[in-house]
């Protein structure tokens, strides 16, 4: 297959001139005069933001850092040398660090769950993060530090110890109290318990490596008057979440802390350069999923056409023989879930939130348990399914020929505008620069 050349990662296109892996020229505006944001004059401020570098979490964080930049502000973005060019093209400043997952030692970790290991890990990425931070901030500081949750500890650390206001990112579902990603469900969605408490995860023993790197870091940048669990805390004073509040989880149990923006993307100009094939057939698209390729193997014969993205890097013609309804594509060609009947996912929240921004139902494959909870919440809504491998190709012809469907998916598509997206989520972190 042909695939085009372009600037694509991740099933998505980039800004012209994107250039992975090299830092490329940071477009910055020039400064606007003070403009009235939610209440309160706003002056141009700098912002950091963090994020571990996975391109899955990048995109809606790139498309609030786009806008800032645009209204005049100045962004920094901590990150790895790989994705320098891609974050200098949306306008910010890319702060490379060297992450420790690029390198996992062995030495101490063998001797862990792989639970411990992965999040003793993060500490260690917090670490490298935080000293490039400080290396290249010296005496000057952000108007606002803005960190994807997977990057808690580092953002955590900075904003107490240069007293900063933070605001933590959710590109998944939101977490408090009542709802968590650790928590226990049933198979029909119901939640087996309350989520545990930093302090009693903290107590866990196979957990204690995870603890005292942390508890070194700490005392390492002088804040050994907080304890893990305080610093763990998982509701923070000011969060920001990529998903429409009717969506998310135990949705009536998050206070005025949590703002609910919905998915956010760059807008670019309407594309349509895909057509589906003649014939009227209901396209489905199984976009960049491990084992996307087994998943479209289940619609052999059946009255559909497939839309395969085996995901960034890999080799289309490495999937093996395929149905003759199956089409590839290196990445999701622009305009095609415009066309699209239904979409399979394995349950990640941003590409569930996109579909539903389009208007297009989803069921959910699940890889692992935690995925599961976008494919109850989509059931529970009536805006999809959760299915098993090899309960796929009936979920997705019940879905098809579901009449009630298309008044539930106009109905989410509602909300999704209502909650604001990327302006709104700009003008949130704009007003809370000056709080």
């Amino acid at each position: 297959m042909a695939v085009k050349e372009g600037c694509m990662l991740g099933g998505r296109s980039m800004p012209d001139g994107c250039e992975l892996g090299i830092h490329a020229h940071v477009r910055r505006a020039a400064p606007n005069p003070p403009k009235i944001s939610m209440g309160v004059t706003v002056v141009p401020s700098q912002f950091l933001f963090i994020s571990i570098p996975d391109p899955s979490r990048l995109f809606p964080h790139l498309a609030v850092v786009n806008e800032l930049v645009r209204r005049g502000h100045r962004v920094e973005f901590v990150t790895v040398e790989a994705m320098a060019g891609l974050i200098g093209s949306y306008g910010a400043e890319p702060l490379v660090y060297r992450s420790a997952y690029e390198s996992i030692p062995v030495h101490e970790e063998k001797e862990m769950s792989a639970e411990a290991a992965m999040l003793a890990l993060s500490v260690d990425d917090s670490a490298a993060m935080i000293d490039a931070v400080e290396a290249a901030y010296g005496d000057e500081r952000p108007d606002l530090i803005a960190y994807d949750v997977a990057s808690g500890t580092a953002g955590r650390v900075l904003a107490r110890k240069w007293g900063r206001p933070a605001a933590q990112l959710y590109a998944d579902f939101a977490q408090n109290d009542e709802f968590a990603y650790t928590q226990a469900f049933d198979d029909d969605g119901v939640a087996l318990g309350k989520p545990l408490s930093p302090a009693e995860w903290a107590v866990r023993p196979e957990l204690m490596p995870w603890v005292d790197r942390t508890e070194r870091l700490l005392a390492a940048h002088g804040l050994t008057d907080v304890t893990f669990a305080e610093l763990l805390e998982v509701v923070q004073d000011f969060n920001l979440v990529y998903v429409p509040k009717a969506l998310q989880p135990a949705a009536d149990s998050f206070d005025e802390r949590f703002r609910f923006v919905g998915p956010c993307a760059v807008e670019q100009a309407a594309l349509d350069d895909w057509q589906p094939p003649t014939g009227g057939l209901p396209v489905v698209l199984v976009p960049s999923a491990p084992h996307g390729a087994d998943l479209a193997r289940a619609f052999a014969g059946a009255p559909v056409h497939v839309v395969l993205t085996p995901g960034p890097g890999a080799d289309p013609a490495s999937l093996g023989e395929l149905p003759q309804n199956v089409e590839v594509h290196a990445s999701v060609p622009p305009g095609v879930l415009r066309h699209a009947a239904v979409v399979v996912s394995q349950g990640d929240v941003g590409g569930v939130t996109e579909a539903l921004a389009a208007g297009r139902p989803v069921v959910v494959v699940p890889p692992a348990p935690p995925a599961r909870i976008a494919g109850f919440q989509l059931a529970r809504l009536g805006l999809g399914r959760l299915a098993t491998p090899d309960e796929l190709r009936d979920a997705v012809f019940g879905l098809i020929g579901d009449p009630a469907l298309a008044e539930r998916l106009a109905w989410m598509r509602g909300e999704i505008e209502a909650a604001g997206g990327v302006a709104r989520a700009a003008d949130e972190l704009e007003a809370h620069t000056v709080r």
